[in-house]
């Protein structure tokens, strides 16, 4: 079996490429046999034709013995010409920060795993991390034919340190897990397109004799799936290939709270039924160190490099992992973030775009091209309401929560952990662990977890600490972060500080580096009266101080979640929010970074006036982000057969742009 590509190059011929022996690899590890032909028009000056055959690929004369991938700095072998058509990006982005301008040296990193000879029942049984051999072959032709450039983590480094810039357009590749196709089928397509790739190895697996049974996540295979240190060692004297840690066995997930789920261990601190508690930092700290060092020791042992760069599993690492790390030689970070990676952004927390068997080269374009910020429908859920009456291990009302969340589809759910009516010991209690207050019942890991995992959706938290000493505010803060997963918090009407020096937000960015924030600013608003202009004196007295606050609010967070609560909601019309867009339109970035959010009034009727009918009228006048609070998921208010129109991203609106 083989197959073939074709596509015009730059003398006004076509390149076919030919992958041969598709079927011998199907049952054999066997190098790929590639062939490419060079074919110039009719019309050129000279006729001529070029040919190649391939049929293995032994290691070339030893490159210098460096981690290097030294072919990055050649310049390409004839650049193919074509057009990107634009491609409107795939539903809702996962992440709300993303710049709409591409600044220098910016790059993007593409991160695939194992590379198949056909489609499988490996992918049947759920590995979607896996594509064949001809669609990684696609997505590096694509990236070809559009004018993408293929540097190297060096090649990074040299334009950080103030060498030659970065080209437009440039893409990092990257293989995780070190599957033994890296070798057989990724290295000679490498070749052939003079591409460098980071390759991340777990050197646990690689260590296991050939018939040991791996297992991770769901997933079980044999250690022959891994390549051997000779095979790695052909990859990097190939000069294309630097080898990074994927970590020596953090690859797996451990209990992380009550109800038993298995989270990432590079950052999960172990939950023990027994003592109803979690593991120390000094036990952390300690097992993480000697996971990172024993990686990068056998690394330097049976290849004669150290990594500097570490991949982290599922994307997951906080400060404290990536301290130790970088004391360990590693300041290089890999993630699963989406933020742009540009002179601004950390080394420590590169971002890359997530390649999967489904993974189209439309996805790609639209994963590299430049975006805007994602717009974002919120809900917000109130466990101490939702889940009054349910223990730690009482799934009931989470099912609940999650059918509600797949059926209304929000991009957020804002989650209030703490009340006085959950659990047996009810009383001024949290839903989480701390050595603070008094925890009614230890739920929002799961909760946000279950919502994050199965829902898709980013967690905010609402800031549980109103009214604490700053002492006791630090310490919740530093445990919430450190005992559970969300993207968000929502602070305070009354909190003063800037997130950027605020000492509690500081503490959750120790184990969520990544993290955004969420200004509460409310509006009491009288629909029906006329606004204030912006250059009017009424708007500059005291009785309109929530206009400042607004302004300060877009200013020193992530996003400002503006709660207007209205008497008579069906009063706010469109001209109403347009008057009220006008106001903000002196405010920098206002559009972007508000959140619009209407407290539905579940004492009344169900939703129909008091949620529904405002946000679409803002969202007329152009408020992008929309949202609501108090959702009654067991009373069904308001319903979500009525309320999905207007905070679904599915149906409002149909596509982003």
């Amino acid at each position: 079996m083989s197959c073939a590509f074709r596509f015009k190059g730059a003398l006004g011929g076509w390149f076919a490429l030919t992958i041969l022996g598709i079927a011998s690899a199907q049952t054999t590890d066997a190098p790929l046999q590639l062939r490419m032909e060079y074919t110039l028009s009719s019309t050129a000056a000279i006729s001529a034709a070029a040919s190649m055959r391939v049929s293995s690929f032994a290691p070339t004369t030893a490159a210098p013995r460096a981690n290097v991938a030294l072919a990055a700095d050649r310049p390409p072998i004839q650049p193919l010409r074509a057009k990107l058509i634009p491609i409107a990006p795939p539903g809702n982005q996962s992440t709300a920060r993303i710049e709409s301008t591409v600044s220098q040296n910016a790059f993007s990193v593409l991160a695939y795993h194992d590379i198949l000879p056909s489609l499988t029942s490996k992918q049947e049984l759920g590995d979607a991390g896996a594509i064949t051999v001809t669609e990684m072959t696609r997505h590096f032709s694509w990236l070809r034919d559009n004018g993408y450039r293929v540097v190297s983590m060096q090649r990074v480094l040299d334009a950080r340190s103030g060498g030659e810039p970065l080209p437009p357009k440039s893409v990092m590749i990257t293989f995780d897990d070190g599957y033994k196709s890296f070798h057989t089928r990724v290295l000679p397509v490498l070749k052939l397109f003079d591409f460098p790739a980071t390759l991340a190895v777990i050197s646990r697996w690689i260590e296991e004799p050939e018939a040991a049974t791996i297992e991770y996540d769901a997933n079980r295979t044999v250690a022959s799936q891994f390549m051997t240190w000779d095979e790695i060692r052909d990859c990097l004297d190939s000069g294309l290939v630097e080898i990074a840690s994927h970590t020596h066995d953090l690859h797996h997930g451990h209990l992380g709270n009550p109800q038993g789920n298995k989270q990432p261990v590079a950052v999960t601190r172990r939950y023990d039924p027994g003592t109803s508690s979690y593991e120390s930092e000094a036990v952390y700290e300690a097992r993480i160190r000697k996971d990172l060092a024993t990686n990068s020791n056998i690394i330097f042992e049976r290849l004669g490099v150290r990594p500097r760069v570490i991949v982290w599993p599922y994307g997951a690492y906080n400060a404290t992992a990536q301290r130790i790390a970088a004391e360990l030689g590693m300041p290089i970070g890999f993630t699963l973030d989406r933020e742009p990676n540009s002179d601004e952004s950390s080394l420590a927390t590169i971002s890359r775009s997530l390649i999967g068997h489904d993974t189209t080269t439309f996805d790609i374009a639209a994963n590299l091209r430049p975006r805007k910020i994602a717009t974002q429908r919120v809900i917000t859920v109130d466990l101490s309401r939702e889940m009054v009456g349910f223990s730690d291990f009482d799934e009931s009302a989470l099912a609940l929560i999650l059918e509600r969340t797949l059926s209304l589809k929000p991009s957020i759910v804002i989650l209030r952990a703490s009340g006085k009516n959950v659990g047996p010991n009810a009383r001024g209690s949290f839903l989480f662990w701390n050595s603070v207050v008094p925890v009614s019942a230890n739920l929002l890991n799961r909760v946000a977890w279950q919502l994050r995992t199965r829902a898709g959706v980013r967690v905010f938290v609402e800031d549980p600490t109103a009214s604490m000493s700053e002492q006791d505010r630090l310490t919740v803060f530093t445990e919430l972060g450190r005992y559970n997963f969300f993207a968000g918090l929502v602070r305070g009407e009354n909190t003063q500080l800037a997130a950027a020096t605020d000492p509690g937000i500081m503490a959750i960015k120790r184990n969520h580096p990544a993290l955004e924030t969420m200004q509460k600013v409310t509006l009491e608003a009288q629909c029906g009266e006329t606004l204030p202009t912006p250059d009017s004196a009424k708007l500059r007295s005291a009785r309109n101080a929530t206009y400042s606050r607004w302004r300060e609010a877009v200013a020193l967070n992530s996003w400002v979640l503006l709660q207007v609560r209205a008497s008579q909601p069906a009063r706010c019309t469109v001209l109403w929010w347009q008057s009220l867009a006008a106001i903000a339109a002196t405010m920098p970035d206002w559009q972007q970074r508000t959140i619009v959010e209407i407290e539905n009034e579940i004492t009344r009727d169900h939703g129909e006036a008091t949620v529904v009918a405002p946000l679409l009228n803002a969202y007329a006048a152009g408020f992008r982000h929309l949202g609501y609070a108090n959702d009654d998921m067991r009373a069904d208010r308001p319903r979500a057969s009525t309320v999905r129109q207007a905070i679904s991203l599915e149906s409002h609106p149909v596509k982003q742009r």
